[in-house]
């Protein structure tokens, strides 16, 4: 992946406008929770008590530039000092402080910030460990017209300096509300100004910010440099970068276990540096994304150096994100086919082409990689797409109406997959898992998909809560019940066609006295006998439901099955049981009768060499209730339709 991404810098500085800074400059959205989005100038008069608060509306690719938004300093740990930051306790005591220690002595900046630190702050006298970086505290009566709380009395009420500076800003919060209209959620930026002048723009500040961010790390140390293979200064220390290439901080992995040696394991020069910090600025900008309730980066890489012209450069970036975006759903047919078009009109760059996925938490500071999903070709994102086309017609010719809420994608699969909620919890692996399956061709075990299935289906049946998954409203769980089989049977055929779940080597070929819709349906999907003994008893299910629904009964057939597995000895008796509820609920007739003969006729020719486990006997026969429900709700879509025509 570092080629990848070195790549991605050297493209990127290429085609890029502006400094070696701006481009680090990270994009800010316009709005966030329909919020639209500000940044608050806090300017400070240096020659009398004066601070002046403006709020300004973002414009993304504009505003992270012109106040120099390269994120806050680098660790969890480090001290703050940058003068732009999306975090007000930072202002409010170390940022000053600390900017001072880092600016050349006597240059005007430093003059400035010392003069808004003897104004407007106040000094606590703290000066022991990490307490000393909440020293100074922005002295809150210095702002025209505050009424709150006093520091004196915030500081008897915080003896920790970190909670002090957080119960200040929450202060200062409050006036810049008074004095702007704007609550925390509307401000995305705050930035500092120095006699109406952007603190960000004075010369030695920017000198210090590309220090910190290159130069600092460079020790004197020289050797070959790991992605291009210079020799020269090179550096070990990878602390600024966001994506972890290699571990550089386990003792283990140095060589002859000296720390004082990971140099030899992994080390850059200053030009590659610069790209990987580059890079990682854009991708974060341009190829940032999210499946499900996961957050992934789109990370492109060709086999071999490419040399892109401005149009192929914007063209290779929207190839990207739409490559991964139709995967997703975001596209109808049109747009699928006007990709496929494209691809083929420029298949010699396209051809090098290869994409990494990298899935990610952020907390704070802390950047954790889920798993990195890499080298897959467009051919392969390409063939998936036309497998999502290919299985969703089949339910477009027998659910057509419920079509937008069954058909298969990226995000659909994501909420297919149970996975239960907490900061803890790992059990998106499962998800991630099952991607790469789909992204590499690794083959998936049919059990742990069946597994999926069930404890999806519990999730409706008894509305838990808790998971990725909502299971809704608990009038209609039955009908969510039955859209999230016949979706777990779409990804099944999806699976099968893509070749990574085994196609069933035995499917139907009896002649059986069927709708030809349904005997389409069963073959369609590639069920076994024994598979479509429990699909046709799972429509007769479907039917005593539907008539229980009808009498203003609770579908209590339903609650006759068991979602942890029925046994073949279970299912025998329940087909009993079911065609007694068809004569008892007025059922039984013709077409139900032609449905019933033809299950016992399969079942009882299985029975000897039954060889479906007890979860995958509950997943078939739920299958064959949700596709007679499928069909009745499609089929009133419909209807509803043609009276809202007439």
């Amino acid at each position: 992946m570092l080629e990848a991404v070195r790549e991605v810098g050297r493209l990127a500085t290429e085609h890029a406008s502006g400094s070696f800074l701006e481009n680090l400059c990270l994009e800010i959205e316009e709005e966030q929770g329909g919020r639209r989005q500000h940044v608050v100038v806090i300017d400070f008069s240096t020659s009398k008590n004066h601070l002046k608060i403006t709020p300004k509306e973002i414009t993304p690719g504009v505003t992270e530039r012109e106040y120099l938004w390269v994120g806050n300093a680098d660790g969890s740990s480090s001290p703050q000092w940058y003068l732009t930051t999306n975090n007000l306790t930072f202002l409010v005591s170390q940022t000053l402080p600390n900017l001072l220690e880092v600016l050349p002595e006597g240059s005007k900046l430093a003059q400035n910030v010392q003069k808004v630190l003897d104004l407007y702050f106040f000094d606590t006298g703290v000066k022991d460990g990490a307490e000393n970086r909440y020293r100074y505290i922005l002295n809150l009566e210095m702002l025209p017209g505050y009424k709150g709380s006093k520091l004196l009395d915030l500081i008897k009420e915080n003896p920790k300096g970190k909670n002090l500076a957080q119960a200040v800003a929450k202060e200062f919060s409050k006036w810049i509300k008074e004095q702007t209209g704007l609550s925390e959620k509307e401000i995305a930026l705050y930035t500092v100004y120095f006699d109406g002048q952007k603190g960000v723009d004075y010369r030695e500040y920017q000198e210090k910010v590309e220090a910190a961010k290159v130069f600092d790390i460079f020790a004197g140390e020289e050797g070959v440099c790991h992605a291009c293979g210079n020799f020269g200064p090179i550096t070990s220390d990878t602390t600024k970068l966001k994506f972890k290439y290699y571990i550089t901080d386990k003792i283990g992995y140095a060589s002859n276990h000296d720390k004082k040696n990971f140099y030899k394991n992994y080390s850059l020069c200053p030009d590659c540096y610069k790209k990987l910090l580059i890079a990682e600025s854009f991708i974060q900008n341009k190829f940032n994304n999210r499946l499900g309730n996961l957050n992934l980066f789109i990370i492109p890489g060709f086999l071999f150096p490419v040399n892109l012209k401005k149009q192929q450069f914007q063209k290779w970036m929207d190839f990207t994100n739409n490559s991964f975006n139709n995967l997703k759903g975001y596209s109808e047919i049109a747009g699928y086919e006007e990709m496929v078009s494209d691809y083929f009109e420029n298949r010699n760059i396209y051809n090098q082409l290869i994409f990494n996925f990298l899935f990610y938490q952020k907390n704070k500071a802390e950047f954790k990689v889920l798993k990195l999903i890499k080298d897959i070709p467009p051919s392969r994102i390409l063939k998936i797409l036309q497998l999502f086309q290919k299985v969703n017609e089949v339910y477009k010719k027998h659910f057509n109406q419920l079509l937008p809420e069954l058909s298969l994608n990226l995000n659909r699969i994501y909420y297919q997959i149970p996975q239960q909620k907490g900061k803890t919890s790992v059990e998106y692996r499962k998800f991630l898992d099952l991607l790469e399956s789909i992204f590499t061709g690794h083959p998936v075990e049919k059990s742990f998909i069946i597994r999926q299935h069930i404890e999806l289906f519990k999730i409706f049946a008894f509305t838990k809560e808790g998971f990725n998954v909502n299971p809704g409203s608990e009038k209609y769980k039955e009908i969510e019940l039955a859209k999230a089989c016949l979706r777990a049977n779409l990804l099944n055929l999806f699976l099968q066609e893509l070749e990574i779940l085994p196609k069933e080597v035995d499917a139907v070929e009896l002649e059986l006295d069927l709708k030809a819709e349904d005997l389409e349906y069963i073959r369609e999907m590639g069920y076994t006998p024994q598979q479509a003994a429990l699909f046709l008893l799972g429509v007769l299910v479907g039917e005593i439901a539907s008539a229980q629904h009808q009498s203003n009964l609770n579908k209590a057939i339903l609650n006759k099955l068991t979602y942890q597995g029925m046994s073949l000895r279970r299912i025998i008796t329940f087909a009993n049981e079911v065609h007694h509820k068809l004569f008892q609920y007025k059922k039984l007739n013709p077409s139900t009768e032609k449905i019933y003969n033809s299950m016992k006729k399969l079942l009882d020719r299985e029975i000897p060499r039954w060889s479906l486990s007890d979860q995958e006997n509950v997943f078939y026969l739920l299958s064959g209730y949700s596709y007679l429900t499928g069909k009745i709700l499609s089929r009133a879509k419909n209807e509803k339709l043609e009276v809202e025509g007439m």
